[in-house]
């Protein structure tokens, strides 16, 4: 095709087609301008071949910066500008002709759809923006838009659905850093065109959503000045009902990708790129007679030592510049390095080349490696240890990025790696990104500088705000309208600021303190305020509501007195009058105290224009009507004689918000700079090093290293040759996929112009195709040889077959490991290069395969089964068919481009997951071929789609199939199996699928049917041509049925087992013959033959019939009873049947356990209900398994079933429920499977209909919590029900009033001797008793029987008052029981979870390849255990015991102090009684202090227990516990104290107390934000819960310091406030408030 060419800019003939076209690239913008956008004329591009047309010299770097600029640029600006042409063309057609966009308008956006020649326009449009704030960041300046939600969920009246659908469009929707164009048409102004970049969040996006139904917000940063301005001017106008279109279209270019590459290209000097020799566009096209010298940092005397290649130690330098020294390292590296021959060839190419090309065909250079170049490791390798640094390293994606710097930490290569650019999913490398070492700088640093410069910043964007505030909101309307007034018109001012007597009076009360006005935001806050507003107007005109601002305003007379005058009743605060008489009234009263006259003036009812309101001052009897006219006016002249001074001080904040920016990002790059001074590797995408392109200069990489080299621009790698590299080297394939591009009129595969241009085409590829020199990795550790052969014969002839791939296992299920169904059924879409066809048949083959390989059992891990599709189309068709029975996975590259290709615009759901029915957790992946390169599954199903149907001779061509790259990618990601739909004859018009289809001839695999085989009997081979077929011959795993084949060959030596569905039998053969027993099949009729079942279960050396009879019978009896059930479907049994076992296997049932059997005769077996009734699992191994009838009595004891804490000895073996079935773990421990979903979790991936699981549920997204919390839920619901029922228990103790009362009934008539003190028991001192009289293997918490019946004995206290007190409490006393039963809760779950652990943790043991994931600080017992909790649910042991522990724990406390309460009513009983100066007084205060020290005691254990769970809150809680229970028993110690001198003994020790509370205080405060708020500002949980509580108690030592001092104490315990407040700080339960608001008897009584 003929391209005509016009040179560009200057140079064209009638010169630039408009503003922007210039003939240098430096001149060029790179946002297009308003002129640029709507211009019609053709864009200039350059071809991209060899001897193209060009302005500029041959040969050059400058001609070659000058077409990747101008190519690139026209990728991002094409779409955009095609939109917007598609966009005005619709606006200049006639206003009552239909086009998409009126559809659009009507409908409130949506998709813009049309088709414009060959071409299919497709984008985003949204209606109704308006602009919102403009406001300053870093980023710069931008605007807030406000626009219609596109039609479908985005406008759900479900807040749930929105979010859903934002989140499921996120990538490809409204994303930061997109390109967007805003039309703007106003009336009276010409229509202009405007583009900017998406810079909110997709959080705030989504926040917007959430907000409101119909509407969204987004932040734009536009790149024209003018805009700005303009948008400025509008926010300063109040232009309402002014009529204006403005649409808002988004690009499908995310222009942050390649906006810094275009800056990069314009700004590079063409002299400064190094490699000149080999990079330009030659003429000859030909590089192979090029010599490529060595790079310049190796002079002549420079050798590499490469020792590092070698396992053992071994010494080997190579010297470039010395042939035979080059000669000599290949041989040796070939024979005794761990390189194979075609790697030890790269590497010493590589180290000899500044320019160097590894070709890496697929499934080479993976050594050990998965997914990483193990080629470009090792280069690495040997430029480190050689000292060659700092080396660029760049790998076209982040995952591949993150791997590549995971393996060389794994292999200890280097540990100076600094990766730019923060999307790392690795937390190993995250830590390595330049954003996170530079936060940790500036956190170490104190940079007056820095915080200076950052401070100008903020300070900036502040000023900004305030400033757009004063212009948008009300913020300063008043004070300027003042001052607008005061100079335009002063009679006005000064009759506004001189109001009558009674309006100043009004307004004055309306500041008052205690004044209620109805609306607080409104509420006037100047006089000009209350102008606007009409107060005054209120205040007199009467509308009979109670809520009118005049019933608000008026309440109230003169101030200083009677100021409840206008109320009824007086008060200041009275509800709104409503009754008129009453309304009158209080007014007139108002006016007789202001003015003396008690008539109410009449409100100005007039109507007149502005002239006659500017020509009248009195602004005071003017209507609501004439004051909002007037103030309108107002408004207009103010902000139009403030516009200019307002533009010029927008430019001026700008200009200072920019060089604030500036400074801080000087200060930025120069730490940025000392961070890469010091790297080895510096490792990024092509995005991230065009980003920094200035700091790499300054850097000076030596080394340029590109991983995936075949998928990336050139002009992304030209940008990234900054000056000072020395050694290129590029390892990729430019035989597998091209660089991804979005104009596909630029692509070397568009048939029209794409040789012209051939922007797609990579750097690597260019010169490969050119003649430079590029080794080749030949081994490949991938395919099996049958797939191997298809790219060998056609692409890599030299390719190898390493010895691993050669023993692959067979497909099983399937006859053939390759297999090319060719079939005739036609393709369905329109458009030769659409992306939207689809193959309905070839859809249900593939689910057919797809269950069907499922059901062997042998693919059950993602990325087992890929189903590839060369059509984006045809992945969502499969997507839907697969929905319901298989969990298929999207790659995130493939799910995005679904938004741009759905067929309506609910895009939330076309992105849901879909679900599986499979008896198997499996999930497939689903991929376009265009997005899985450098990725592999065992099994692959290749759907081609395209398909001419039975007529040939249509023509069709077959798009996207014809390009080499996408074949090789396609016929190359199988390991084990590769099974391909298509059609042959459509595809040999390709030279390479002409190639791969005779090699599958030469193979056998192909044909109009695929062939399928049992893998245990591979001689029964079944074709399948049609779906639907593979369930009708093997409906499920196992035995496989052959049409062909009557009668199976005796099914009976196969190990069948029960399906797991315990409500039904599945049969896995519907035809059998009994060897051993003929005869019994002779009897029964032919269309009996067929449906007989057949099930052998081997459990404990037998069958469990859980049966009514056994019994040996004939063929004939069964025929003549009819005892036989004819099955018309294998689905479902659901009535009697026969199981038929051989005669060596014995029949054990309940009714009998032993038969004696006939030899060499079969035992039929009858059931009711269902047969095989072991309450056992198909897929468990047989061997391990436990039987409930046979286990020893330990092990029936053993609680299987966590939800009803069955045991063994329990389980209903006869039942048909899950709670029924039971599972052996390899560890030992049985659990019900019921049991084992639970801790599984599989309500939340699995839908349920009564006792089956039906298919997957949409699975949960974001971290999800590990089943294992169901049974934490459960321990949770028992703990908190038993400490509720201890609640009830506590309620009724009532503050101890019945307790008190009964010890007082009981001791009221005893005579005094009755409370002498037994002798030989000394009395203690006034110490407080410590820890250490709790024995110290006492349980936590303390028994009750220390505080009840051991009371007697353990304090020598009188027999009477020791039997009044148990007497009181015991009701008590047995809810702290039950409390501590639930304090030392130990659950069954928490021990399956250790068990299951150590059962892992033993396999990962004898497994160590399972750990190649885990992070290296770990040792290796270390990281296989933590891997084993991992996979256990949980990285610690469950802690639902443990909470419920601490709380418990809380409440045995809470007893105790109820009970100390009570005791201390009695001691002031028994010192009533004349007994303070006895030993039966001091014995009973020594029991109280005993019971204070068990509470701090049980507090510092509880801490404990609250410090290993983790669980903060509660540590917080009980630490405040702790320091209350110290001050409480210090407080009962020198209460017990009367002598005034030996009281200020106890100041210093006050002190100590003082300030170990405020101590405490302070490191648990701190200690929580660290492990829990982790820099979150928001304190308020700690505050009210910690913080106060700990306030209060440092303020009582506080106020007792200077009471011991004087030597008087007024109080011993807190008072009633003051506990209460503490313990329901930490208690929070609604059970406690009413007991808490007596639980404190008035201990302050006698002091305060």
């Amino acid at each position: 095709m003929l391209i005509p060419y016009q040179p560009p800019g200057e140079l064209r003939e009638g010169g630039p087609q408009h503003e922007n076209d210039h003939t240098s690239i430096k001149d060029i913008r790179v946002v297009p301008p308003h002129s640029e956008l709507v211009s019609t004329a053709e864009t200039y591009l350059p071809g991209n071949i060899r001897k193209a047309p060009h302005h500029l010299p041959s040969e050059s770097m400058e001609r070659l910066l000058d077409i990747q600029f101008r190519l690139l640029r026209e990728e991002l600006i094409a779409p955009i500008r095609t939109s917007i042409g598609a966009v005005l063309d619709d606006l200049a057609k006639p206003p009552d002709e239909k086009t998409a966009l009126s559809e659009l308008i009507k409908n409130n956006g949506g998709w813009y759809k049309c088709e414009q020649d060959r071409d299919s326009i497709r984008f985003s449009l949204y209606t109704g923006a308006k602009f919102g704030l403009m406001t300053c960041d870093r980023r710069g300046i931008s605007v807030e838009l406000d626009f219609d939600a596109p039609p479908g969920d985005a406008r759900h009246k479900a807040q749930a659905k929105r979010t859903a659908y934002w989140e499921s469009v996120g990538k490809k929707r409204l994303t930061q850093g997109w390109l967007v164009a805003l039309i703007w048409k106003a009336d009276g102004s010409p229509l202009r065109v405007y583009l900017g970049v998406i810079s909110s969040s997709f959080n705030e996006l989504l926040e917007s959503a959430k907000e409101q139904k119909n509407r969204v917000k987004v932040r734009v940063s536009f790149f024209d000045a003018e805009v700005e301005l303009r948008i400025l001017r509008q926010l300063q106008k109040s232009q309402m009902g002014r009529k204006e279109i403005m649409l808002l279209i988004e690009s499908p270019t995310m222009f942050e990708s390649i906006r810094p590459f275009l800056e990069t290209l314009k700004a590079q000097e063409p002299t400064s790129i190094p490699f000149s020799n080999y990079l330009p566009l030659f003429d000859s096209g030909d590089l192979s007679q090029t010599r490529v010298v060595p790079p310049a940092y190796a002079h002549s005397q420079f050798y590499f030592n490469l020792r590092n290649l070698f396992d053992r130690p071994r010494h080997l330098h190579l010297r470039p510049h010395d042939e035979s020294s080059v000669a000599r390292a290949r041989i040796i590296l070939k024979q005794e390095s761990r390189l194979d021959d075609s790697q030890a060839e790269a590497m010493v190419d590589a180290l000899t080349s500044e320019v160097s090309l590894i070709q890496g065909p697929p499934g080479t250079g993976k050594l050990i490696l998965k997914r990483q170049s193990y080629t470009g490791i090792e280069i690495l390798r040997v430029l480190i240890s050689n000292n060659i640094r700092p080396i660029l390293l760049i790998a076209f994606t982040n995952h591949a990025l993150d791997n590549i710097i995971v393996k060389l930490l794994e292999k200890n290569i280097t540990k100076k790696i600094v990766r730019l650019g923060s999307r790392s999913a690795d937390e190993t490398v995250a830590k390595l990104s330049l954003d996170k070492i530079l936060m940790n700088i500036n956190q170490a640093r104190n940079d007056r500088a820095q915080g200076r410069a950052y401070g100008n910043m903020k300070r900036a964007e502040e000023a900004m705000k305030y400033f757009m505030d004063e212009i948008v909101g009300e913020k300063s309307r008043p004070v300027q309208l003042d001052i607008h007034l005061s100079s335009q018109y002063p009679n006005h001012h000064d009759e506004l600021h001189n109001p009558p007597f009674w309006i100043q009076e009004l307004f004055d009360q309306s500041h008052d303190h205690d004044f209620e006005h109805p609306n607080k935001q409104n509420q006037p806050k100047s006089l000009v305020d209350f102008w606007r507003q009409g107060g005054d107007l209120a205040f007199i005109t009467y509308t009979g509501s109670g809520n009118s601002s005049a019933a608000a305003a008026g309440r109230g007379g003169r101030r200083g007195k009677n100021r409840g005058a206008g109320r009824p009743d007086g008060s200041a605060n009275a509800a709104p009058i409503v009754d008129r008489a009453a309304w009158t009234n209080a007014r007139e009263t108002f006016f007789e105290e202001m003015c003396g006259s008690r008539a109410i003036p009449p409100a100005p009812t007039t109507s007149r224009n502005i002239d006659q309101l500017r020509r009248d001052s009195q602004m005071w009897n003017m209507s609501k009507a004439e004051r909002d006219r007037f103030n309108a006016r107002l408004n207009q002249e103010m902000l139009e004689g403030a516009q200019q001074e307002q533009l010029e001080e927008y430019e001026r904040l700008k200009e200072r918000h920019r060089e604030a920016s500036a400074e801080w990002n000087e200060i930025q790059d120069k730490t940025k700079l000392e961070v890469l001074a010091n790297a080895v590797i510096i490792g990024c995408t092509t995005n991230g090093a065009a980003k920094l392109t200035e700091l790499l200069r300054s850097v000076a990489p030596r080394v340029l290293l590109v991983e995936e080299a075949g998928q990336v621009l050139e002009a992304h790698i030209l940008t990234t040759l900054v000056p000072s590299i020395q050694h290129m080297i590029l390892i990729g394939d430019p035989l597998q996929l091209r660089p991804r591009i979005e104009n596909h009129q630029l692509s070397a595969d568009n048939p029209d112009i794409g040789e012209v241009y051939q922007l797609d085409r990579s750097l690597m590829e260019r010169l490969s195709s050119s003649g430079l020199r590029m080794s080749r990795l030949d081994v490949q550790r991938r395919m099996r040889p049958e797939i191997s052969e298809l790219i060998r014969c056609t692409l890599y002839p030299s390719l190898i077959d390493d010895d691993t791939v050669k023993a692959r296992p067979s497909v099983r299920g399937m006859a053939k490991d390759v297999f090319f169904l060719d079939h005739r059924h036609a393709e369905r879409g329109a458009g030769e290069e659409s992306v939207s066809r689809t193959n309905i048949f070839e859809v249900n083959m593939i689910k057919d395969l797809v269950l069907h390989l499922l059901r062997q059992g042998a693919y059950t891990e993602t990325g087992d089964i890929v189903v590839l599709c060369a059509y984006l189309g045809q992945l969502i068709e499969i997507r839907k068919a697969l929905a319901g029975e298989v969990m298929t996975v999207v790659d995130e590259r493939d799910a995005t481009q679904l938004v741009d290709h759905r067929d309506d615009d609910d895009g939330a759901g076309s992105l849901e997951a879909t679900v599986q029915q499979v008896e198997i957790s499996s999930r497939v992946q689903l991929r376009t071929v265009d997005n899985f390169q450098g990725e592999e599954g065992r099994v692959v199903i290749l759907s081609l789609v395209r398909n001419s149907g039975g007529n040939p001779a249509t023509s069709r061509g077959i798009g996207f199939l014809k390009s080499k790259n996408r074949t090789n990618v396609a016929l190359s990601r199988a390991k084990d199996g590769m099974y391909i739909l298509g059609n042959a004859c459509d595809l040999a018009r390709s030279e390479m699928w002409r190639g791969v289809i005779a090699e599958l001839k030469r193979q056998e695999a192909i044909g109009p049917a695929i062939p399928t085989a049992c893998y245990r009997h591979p001689e029964n081979i079944t074709p399948i041509n049609a779906p639907g077929q593979i369930a009708l011959h093997a409906p499920t795993a196992g035995k496989w049925i052959s049409p062909q084949t009557p009668f199976a060959k005796n099914p009976l030596q196969e190990p069948y087992r029960h399906a797991r569905n315990n409500a039904f039998v599945r049969a896995l053969a519907v035809t059998l013959a009994i060897s051993s027993a003929p005869h019994l099949v002779e009897n029964v009729n032919s269309s009996s033959k067929r449906n007989v079942v057949a099930v052998i279960t081997s459990v404990c050396n037998g069958i469990h019939a859980g049966g009514v009879f056994a019994a040996s019978i004939s063929a004939e009896e069964i025929v003549q009873k009819s005892m036989i059930v004819l099955i018309s479907s294998v689905k479902s049994v659901v009535a009697n049947f026969v199981v038929i076992t051989p005669a060596n296997v014995p029949v054990l049932s309940r009714a009998c356990h032993a038969w004696n059997l006939a030899t060499g005769r079969a035992t039929i077996m009858l059931a009711r209900s269902y047969v095989a009734r072991a309450p056992l699992v198909c897929g468990e191994p047989c061997e391990i398994q436990t039987c409930p009838t046979c286990a020893p009595d330990d092990v029936k004891s053993q609680v299987v079933d966590f939800l009803t804490q069955s045991s063994l000895s329990d389980v209903d073996i006869g039942g048909c429920g899950l709670d029924s079935k039971l599972i052996t773990l390899e560890c030992g421990h049985v659990f019900t499977v019921e049991t084992l979903d639970a801790i599984c979790n599989l309500a939340s991936y699995y839908k349920k209909a009564g006792k089956r699981w039906l298919q997957l549920a949409t699975p949960p997204q974001g971290l999800q919590k590990h089943p294992l919390y169901l049974s934490e839920q459960n321990v949770a619901n028992k703990c908190r029900s038993a400490l509720r029922h201890v609640n009830d228990y506590v309620s009724a103790f009532n503050d101890g009033d019945p307790a008190v009362k009964s010890v007082k009934r009981e001791l009221r008539h005893l005579p005094y001797d009755a409370f002498t003190v037994p002798d030989g028991f000394a009395a203690s001192s006034t110490a407080s008793v410590d820890f250490e009289i709790i024995p110290k293997g006492e349980p936590v918490p303390v028994v009750s029987a220390r505080f009840g019946s051991q009371i007697k004995d353990r304090h020598q206290l009188p027999e009477a008052l020791a039997v009044a007190w148990n007497n009181a409490v015991s009701g008590i006393l047995q809810a702290y029981d039950q409390a501590c039963a639930v304090a030392s809760t130990n659950s069954a779950h928490v021990r399956a979870w250790e068990a299951a652990v150590a059962t892992l943790h033993h396999r990962y043991t004898v497994e160590p390849p399972l750990l190649e994931e885990l992070s290296s600080p770990f040792t290796f017992d270390e990281a296989v255990l933590e891997r084993a909790k991992k996979d256990c649910g949980a990285s610690s042991t469950p802690k639902a015991d443990q909470r419920f522990r601490v709380e418990a724990c809380w409440t045995t406390i809470h007893i105790r102090f109820l009970l100390i309460h009570a005791a201390q009513r009695i001691s002031d009983h028994l010192r009533r009684k004349g007994l303070n100066v006895s030993k039966v007084y001091t014995r009973w205060e020594d029991f109280i202090s005993y019971m204070l020290s068990s509470i701090r005691r049980d507090a510092a254990f509880t801490l404990e227990i609250a410090e290993k769970s983790r669980s903060y809150r509660q540590v917080v809680k009980t630490a405040i516990l702790a320091m209350e229970a110290k001050f409480q028993s210090f407080s009962h110690q020198v209460g017990r104290e009367r002598n005034s001198l030996l009281l200020k003994e106890f100041e210093h020790e006050a002190r100590e107390g003082y300030e170990a509370a405020r101590a405490e205080a302070a490191s648990q405060a701190n200690r929580y934000r660290l492990f829990v708020v982790q820099g979150y500002k928001n304190d308020t949980w700690l505050v009210k819960n910690f913080m106060e509580p700990a306030r209060r108690i440092i303020d009582q030592w506080v106020m007792l310091i200077p009471q011991l001092r004087n030597g008087v104490v007024y109080a011993e315990v807190a008072g009633q406030d003051v506990l209460k407040t503490f313990m329901s700080r930490f208690l929070g339960s609604s059970e406690f408030e009413d007991l808490l608001q007596v639980m404190v008897y008035n201990a302050l009584r006698e002091c305060l």
